[in-house]
């Protein structure tokens, strides 16, 4: 016997496989969770970034950028920094010996600040940020190879 319901299955099949595959060839959205929004821009006042760290020179230059994670949905928000500082060679020296082996790469902040950075290449340093990081504030650090320039990114609740 012929089922004349099996083409209409087959044909509404392969409308749905069609249809979830093309949904998961489209282009993969951001993370809402990791997209930082900028809702601080250019900043030059070292108070925030000296009261998220601890050890930093306090006569050094800053510029930062500050925001939050996420899509701006209500909620808890998680906040963030990326500064840049600049300081003395000696100072810079005594940081750049915690680092012999820093592994060379490019800082990860937002474009406005890194527009702001000179392309001399950064090594990352974790015994520096575990040295500057306080109150719970996830901390990473770049140097530069070349100047007196630190590269800071701050994450962490309020």
């Amino acid at each position: 016997m012929n089922d004349s319901r099996f083409p209409r299955r087959a044909v509404i099949a392969l409308v749905a496989l069609l249809t979830i595959t093309s949904c998961s060839l489209t282009e993969p959205k951001e993370d809402p969770v990791s997209t930082k929004r900028i809702e601080k821009s250019a900043q030059t006042d070292p108070a925030p970034v000296l009261e998220r760290t601890q050890g930093l020179p306090e006569d050094a230059d800053f510029l930062w950028y500050s925001g939050t994670l996420g899509s701006g949905a209500p909620g808890p928000s998680t906040y963030w920094v990326d500064a840049r500082l600049s300081t003395t060679d000696e100072a810079m020296d005594d940081l750049r010996a915690q680092c012999p082996d820093g592994t060379v790469s490019e800082p990860d902040v937002v474009d406005e600040l890194s527009r702001e950075l000179v392309d001399e290449g950064y090594a990352e340093c974790p015994a520096v940020a575990g040295e500057i990081a306080f109150k719970g504030w996830d901390t990473h650090v770049w140097i530069s190879q070349n100047s007196p320039v630190m590269v800071i990114t701050l994450v962490g609740q309020g």
